[in-house]
């Protein structure tokens, strides 16, 4: 599968919340890394509490977890395609079209590196005044 195919098939199963399918993107190796620094405490999950620099995870079960527990936003956030660091992205807006997330990817045939962006700081230049809705490249 092509980075393109790869996006359009990620997309499909964060949209259903189906972890079989997601599970069936990733290489047996793959690994997450989660840049949340910013919220609070610089661990990286988001939560305000702990001392680290971000997380890692590693393995397809426990990839699944992570996105579908950190991607599951209020009713009408919305789940897209985006393009960042030069490849397909799928890009996790608020129902104001706050982008909230951004999630990068490697690999062709399947998944094996992903790198999911929560930090406030790193996600300020997509939510600019009058860039919300566009579709550019933004760097992660």
């Amino acid at each position: 599968m092509t980075p393109p195919e790869l996006a359009e098939r990620l997309l499909t199963g964060l949209r259903l919340r189906d972890d079989r399918m997601l599970r069936t993107l990733l290489a047996a190796d793959a690994r997450l890394t989660v840049d949340a620094r910013g919220d609070g405490d610089g661990d990286g999950d988001g939560h305000g509490r702990g001392t680290g620099h971000g997380t890692e995870v590693r393995g397809p079960a426990d990839i699944v977890v992570a996105l579908l527990a950190r991607l599951a936003g209020p009713a009408g956030t919305a789940l897209s395609i985006g393009a960042a660091n030069g490849g397909p992205a799928i890009v996790q807006r608020d129902p104001d079209g706050t982008v909230t997330a951004v999630l990068c990817f490697d690999g062709e045939g399947a998944i094996d590196a992903l790198w999911l962006s929560t930090a406030p700081a790193r996600l300020d230049h997509w939510n600019r005044r009058g860039d919300r809705h566009r579709s550019r490249r933004h760097p992660v």
